[in-house]
């Protein structure tokens, strides 16, 4: 297995993601999620396959942008409850 040391990530390349042999915190689960659904292209994906009508007015957020929030909260809880069962 390769460690992680420093490595630059895709989706906003302002952050370096570095590893100096501590625990990742539950925000560090979700930045290590954002990147691996950026390198899949998630946002496309789902742009490509999940058509919704949205009739809000002024939304703050567009669906495919809940959704994909949504399924990175799961992955992460996901994540947390293996852990605790192994």
């Amino acid at each position: 297995m390769s460690t992680l040391q420093h490595k630059q990530l895709t989706f906003n390349k302002n952050s370096t993601l570095a590893n100096d042999g501590g625990n990742i915190s539950s925000d560090g689960g979700l930045v290590l999620i954002k990147e691996f659904m950026n390198r899949i292209g998630f946002s496309s994906i789902l742009e490509e396959q999940v058509k919704l009508t949205d009739s809000r007015r002024n939304p703050d957020h567009r669906y495919n942008d809940i959704i994909e929030h949504l399924f990175s909260r799961i992955s992460l809880a996901n994540q947390k409850m293996s852990q605790r069962t192994d």
